[in-house]
């Protein structure tokens, strides 16, 4: 009996749902920070099974004003991984 071990060697993906930078946030009024709300991009993974994804921000999240690095990254179960990233920018209000 010959038995065959197949490696995943691809990533998952996060396709076209990654969102688009900058994300343009205007503070609140009277404030330096806003609260910013985006939809998570959501990853795949070629072997069917879903693919646990972490980031190190959770919307909706409250940003001050600058430019904030929205990082998410998926893992499958080989341990291979991607990354989506985007920017959000927070404007004061003059």
């Amino acid at each position: 009996m010959v038995v065959f071990h197949i490696s995943d060697v691809l990533p998952p993906t996060f396709g076209l749902k990654c969102p688009t930078s900058p994300l343009l946030v205007y503070a609140e009024h009277g404030m330096f920070s806003a609260e910013v709300n985006w939809t998570e991009p959501v990853a795949t993974d070629n072997s069917g099974d879903k693919p646990t994804v972490t980031s190190n921000y959770q919307p909706p999240q409250r940003l001050s004003q600058g430019t904030h690095i929205i990082i998410y990254t998926a893992e499958d179960q080989s341990k291979n991984r991607a990354t989506c990233s985007f920017t959000v920018e927070i404007r004061g209000v003059n």
